[in-house]
Formats: structure tokens, C-alpha cells, sequence
């Protein structure tokens, strides 16, 4: 028994050592690139900013690391009594209050901001410095130190925009009159976690060309197939992707010289037949984004699609899909119910436009700068429904409808 109780307490004291050497191992790679003076605040911005750009594996980390960046800033700025421990963002949070800081509704320069999503089961997401009432330095934006202003989103589609995370301001107790407390530890003092193990039963089929469609946040590319990866950058809607595999979940992905992992909840594939380009935008139903050249045509957007021997419904165009190109007259499919905006703006040489009987609802400017003497053609019965959507549109006084 003594012997097994020596053996466990040797593993033990090597664990913490790791542990406590860790930190060192990032601080001896963080940029000296800063002066200090007798201003904690600055001090702590100053360490901050002159890591701007770097990326985790330039600062040694080897996890998640947004709340390891501050507590090594606030270290390396002399205010750890201000900023105590190095854990994960929860503890880090108990840790500054503990240490006398204080909750404040607006933020100044030098307070920290906590990212609180209560839809995730680790409600406690991320964490950065602030510079001023908007603007924050964070690690592990992007994958790197970032500038940030006003924004976070994660893959399920939570964003401070939205309301479904929220920003926690903490004023840190930067004046020392409190004594150095010891950091709040875990509730299961465990090492750093081992990385995440990739599994990937990824096929080819799920290949081709596919479009960022998330609601409002940009899509997070990853290292692995999963949210437990590391985030590689983050990619704008309606950016065009290449998958060269996936399993129904996850993708292979390349963007721009980035290559990494993305979900395809977010992804849109798109189509091409018949010399245009759809997007495919719920079950069996594409959007029309427009031709693959502009050539003054008589362009026809079918009913239907068919690709890969599935059929779609053809039932949006997207918004500008057509704006500023040649073509000459426009039937539009029976099955479209939305027209996007400016969806036709500026085709000068558009004299003849046909919609089918479904179309329910059509943007703004639309029809400016579109042949000043088109006419447009609609059905019988809708005439009048359809006049109100024209004029919305921006139909000019000299432009004609007729009826079908």
C-alpha cells in the first residue's frame, strides 16, 4: 500500500510541474515588443498589442486559449494580483471578482469582457480585454490576437447580435488593495486535456462547389470534424467554397489559401444547368443566382432543374442575380414566389419580362435602370396584385403591363 500511495504521489507532483510549467512555455513566446510604466491598465494593453496577428501555435498554447492570453497578459503586465490564475474562462471570471473586481454595465479601457451563452453547456465562451466602450483585443479570435468590435458567433449559430450570448463587463481591482489571493481552482483539477481525436468517414460524392448560407454570422472553419477543434478563420456569407468530400455533417473545405473543416448545416451547394448557376435552398427547391456569362440573351428560368438525376423546384432569384448584364428578355418559372432585389437593376437592354403565376413578393429596385419601354407580362387573374409588386419595385412610368 505505501508503495502504491508513493508511486501516486510522484504521478501527481509530475502532473502539477507540467502544469505550472506550462505558462512559462507561453510567456517565453509572447513578443517583447512593449513598455511598461506605472499605469496597470496600459500596462496590461501594452502586452496585449504587441501580440496582435499571432496565432496559437506562436504563443505555445496548445487548447482553447482565449482566457490563458489574458491571465499570461495580465502576468507578464504585472497586474496577476488584478487578474489571478490561469484557467479556463469560468474560473477566470471567479478569480477576478474573488480578487475585488466588480460587474459594470458600461466598459471602459482595461476591463475584461466575458462572453456568456446560456444554449451552451459551458455557458462560459470567451473572453478578451477591453480598449475602449466597443473595441476589445481577444485571443483565440480567428485563431489569432485579434482587434475585435462588437461581434462573436460560434458554429451553432449564437451571436451577441441576436441576443443569445451576452457580454459580462468586469472592472478588475487594479488599485492592489486587496492581498494576492490564490486562484480558484477547478472542480476537477485535471491536466490539459489530450487533443481531440479526428474521425473522418468523409465521401466524395459531397463534392463541388458550395455557398456560405448561414442567417447572419460568418461560417467557422476548423481543424478537425467537430466543434471541439480549433477554429482556422471564419468565412463571410455567400462566399463560394470547394468541398472535395463530406459525410452529411462535416466538410472538407477549402476557402481563399485556407483548408480546414466546416459544417454543412451552413453550406449551399451550388448548381449549374443550362449555361446559370442555382443554389440549393431547402428540400428539392434551388435559388437562381444567375448565367454563368453575360450575354445578351432571351433568358428562360425554368420550373424545374435537374442535377446529378435530382429534380428541383426553381422557386427564388436571388437578390442582384442578374443586375447589369445583357440580357434581353426574362420567363420566369411558375414556380418562383420571390424575386430578390435588384435582381434585374441596371439590364438596359431588358425589353420583355414574363413572370410566372406564383411570384408573391419582388425587391426594391428591382426594375431601375431596366429598358425605360419593357413591358411586362403577368397573369389575367393577379393583374392587380401584381401592379402593386411592380410599382414596389421601382417599375418606371413609361414601362407597360400586359396580361396572359
Amino acid at each position: 500500500m505505501k508503495k502504491y500511495q508513493k508511486k501516486s504521489l510522484i504521478c501527481w507532483i509530475l502532473i502539477f510541474a507540467l502544469a505550472a510549467a506550462a505558462p512559462d512555455i507561453a510567456l517565453a513566446a509572447f513578443g517583447p515588443d512593449y513598455t511598461l510604466g506605472n499605469d496597470p491598465v496600459e500596462n496590461l494593453i501594452a502586452v496585449a498589442e504587441a501580440q496582435i496577428g499571432k496565432k496559437q501555435a506562436d504563443l505555445g498554447y496548445t487548447t482553447a486559449w482565449c482566457s490563458y492570453f489574458v491571465s499570461d497578459c495580465a502576468k507578464l503586465a504585472g497586474v496577476e494580483n488584478a487578474i489571478p490564475g490561469r484557467s479556463s474562462t469560468a474560473v477566470l471570471y471567479q478569480s477576478v471578482i474573488k480578487a475585488g473586481g466588480v460587474e459594470t454595465a458600461v466598459p471602459q479601457r482595461g476591463d475584461l469582457v466575458f462572453y456568456y451563452c446560456a444554449r451552451e453547456t459551458v455557458p462560459w465562451v470567451h473572453v478578451g480585454i477591453m480598449l475602449n466602450e466597443s473595441r476589445s483585443i481577444e485571443g483565440n479570435f480567428s485563431n489569432r490576437v485579434s482587434y475585435v468590435d462588437d461581434q462573436y458567433a460560434d458554429m451553432n449559430g449564437h451571436t451577441v447580435k441576436s441576443g443569445t450570448v451576452r457580454r459580462i463587463y468586469v472592472r478588475p481591482n487594479y488599485s492592489g488593495n486587496l492581498p494576492s489571493p490564490q486562484p480558484v481552482p477547478e472542480p476537477d483539477p485535471k491536466p490539459e486535456p489530450e487533443p481531440v481525436k479526428d474521425v473522418c468517414k468523409c465521401k466524395k460524392s459531397y463534392a463541388g462547389t458550395y455557398i456560405v448560407a448561414t442567417s447572419e454570422s460568418p461560417l467557422t472553419m476548423r481543424t478537425g470534424h467537430g466543434t471541439g477543434f480549433d477554429v482556422i478563420t471564419r468565412i463571410p456569407k455567400g462566399s463560394e467554397v470547394k468541398v472535395s468530400s463530406g459525410d452529411g455533417t462535416w466538410a472538407h473545405v477549402t476557402w481563399k489559401t485556407y483548408n480546414g473543416y466546416c459544417s454543412m448545416e451552413f453550406l449551399a451547394q451550388k448548381l449549374t444547368s443550362g449555361g446559370c448557376n442555382y443554389m440549393v435552398s431547402g428540400k428539392n427547391k434551388v435559388t437562381f443566382l444567375g448565367m454563368q456569362k453575360n450575354k445578351a440573351v432571351d433568358l428562360v428560368i425554368p420550373d424545374t432543374v435537374s442535377y446529378k438525376g435530382k429534380t428541383y423546384q426553381v422557386t427564388k432569384i436571388a437578390g442582384k442575380a442578374l443586375k447589369n448584364t445583357k440580357v434581353k428578355s426574362i420567363h420566369v418559372g411558375k414556380n418562383v414566389k420571390s424575386i430578390g432585389a435588384s435582381s434585374f437593376r441596371g439590364c438596359g437592354n431588358l425589353k420583355k419580362i414574363t413572370l410566372g403565376s406564383s411570384v408573391a413578393s419582388i425587391g426594391k429596385n428591382t426594375l431601375k435602370g431596366v429598358y425605360g419601354r419593357a413591358n411586362i407580362q403577368v397573369p389575367k387573374k393577379k393583374k392587380a396584385d401584381y401592379m402593386k409588386l411592380l410599382k414596389n419595385a421601382g417599375m418606371g412610368k413609361n414601362m407597360t403591363v400586359s396580361t396572359y
